[in-house]
């Protein structure tokens, strides 16, 4: 049996409607089309046709690089599969994605030890073996992935209703993220929102700037936060105090850029507990309900903090998102958001939101960037099997914050309005 976290493109847009997507299961069966009509998700699929199949080809180099044999299943795509009608079309490619979620999961380089899934930036056994290929395996496995594009800038372009998201990461990224968007945002042009998603994660060694001077600031400005919000947040360096931090140093360092002339946010997403879902042979995804798991907030766990905020800020009109990243973590990060704004239990605006991701380059020469970018692709097709749980595996509703600031330097906890009681409604 296959196990995976609780969580845990492309370059075109998807428009999603909220409320449209239920649990794994339901994806299959919930909406109650005409047989010619497709389902959202099904749209999702074929939009990412060009992404599936070339993770086909990135997944058949892995198993000769790593001297595995390849499933029949796999090899065979018929030649005439761009006439086969569209929902005939989606639904081969749903067994493809399906095909390989297994097939990723079953990686020598799969960031699973133990039952458990490793960070990323502790995935040394997985880069060692990757390390170990020879140079033409490895030229091999870079070919596949410059195929599935993920190694190239995508510019940041946005409108007066867009919002703005700038996703939690380990310390450097995080900062490398809002440096990109105040580059590529050189005439300063205004989104309707900032937001920036933080976590309970605590900071690790990895989370550290280059610059010894600004990492030094950088920390002594998040145990001042730490500080303040002990009341709060966790009385511990977090994600989400280095955001706030983060957010404090570049609107200093750079004053006339677009982050200081509106408010900024940061959302706040606490421990996660969570039903584990296992993945079966056959792609289909299975809860043990019988034990609950307490894990750290993902992608998908913190877009829902994001919905939560933009319901709590005053807008007629939540126009588009765009989460601002960086390769090769933008079609995973994307998908994450897509999926998690279809499961929204109650929808949070009348209008379907079209969800965009930009992000600067990345490269594809160590063997640390080759798996960073094997594993994003790995994400992607995991969000894109349609009985993989995105949020509807938790066994309760995470803890959820959100945080203002008009200035650098300072802080506020957004309180959501009282809910009026049934009394005061009459």
């Amino acid at each position: 049996m296959l196990t995976t976290s609780p969580t845990a493109p492309l370059p075109q847009s998807l428009t999603v409607s909220t409320g449209s997507e239920k649990t794994g299961e339901d994806c299959k069966t919930s909406t109650l089309a005409k047989p010619s009509e497709l389902t959202p998700f099904q749209k999702c699929i074929l939009t990412n046709q060009p992404f599936i199949l070339n993770s086909v080809q990135l997944y058949r180099v892995m198993n000769d690089v790593f001297g595995k044999t390849q499933p029949e299943a796999l090899q065979w795509i018929p030649d005439d599969f761009d006439a086969l009608p569209e929902l005939e079309k989606s639904e081969r490619l749903t067994d493809i994605v399906k095909q390989l979620d297994v097939g990723f999961h079953k990686s020598p380089i799969h960031r699973e030890e133990q039952g458990k899934i490793v960070e990323r930036w502790e995935a040394s056994e997985q880069i060692t073996a990757i390390g170990n290929l020879s140079e033409t395996s490895k030229g091999q496995l870079r070919s596949a992935l410059e195929s599935l594009k993920l190694s190239e800038a995508e510019p940041l372009e946005f409108t007066e209703q867009t919002t703005l998201i700038f996703p939690g990461a380990a310390i450097p990224r995080m900062h490398l993220r809002p440096e990109f968007a105040i580059t590529q945002n050189s005439d300063n042009k205004s989104p309707a929102h900032l937001i920036c998603t933080g976590s309970s994660r605590p900071l690790k060694d990895i989370d550290q700037l280059q610059n010894p001077e600004n990492n030094q600031k950088l920390y002594k400005r998040i145990s001042e936060l730490v500080e303040q919000f002990k009341s709060d947040l966790k009385h511990s360096a977090t994600e989400a105090h280095a955001q706030m931090a983060l957010m404090d140093m570049l609107r200093t360092d750079n004053p006339d850029c677009f982050l200081n002339k509106q408010a900024v946010y940061v959302t706040y997403t606490g421990d996660i507990h969570y039903y584990k879902q296992s993945l079966q042979e056959n792609g289909e995804y299975t809860l043990d309900r019988d034990n609950i798991c307490e894990g750290r907030p993902n992608t998908e766990a913190t877009m829902v903090s994001v919905l939560n905020a933009l319901e709590q800020l005053p807008v007629s009109n939540f126009g588009d998102i765009v989460i601002v990243s960086n390769k090769p973590h933008t079609p995973a990060q994307k998908l994450a958001t897509q999926r998690a704004v279809a499961n929204r239990s109650e929808n949070c605006c009348c209008n379907p939101i079209a969800i965009r991701a930009c992000g600067d380059q990345a490269s594809l020469e160590s063997p640390k960037d080759l798996f960073l970018a094997i594993d994003s692709v790995r994400k992607s097709i995991q969000l894109l099997n349609p009985n993989y749980h995105v949020t509807t595996n938790w066994a309760g509703d995470p803890e959820c914050k959100l945080f203002k600031s008009e200035h650098s330097g300072e802080w506020e906890l957004v309180k959501p309005e009282p809910v009026p009681s049934p009394e005061r409604l009459i």
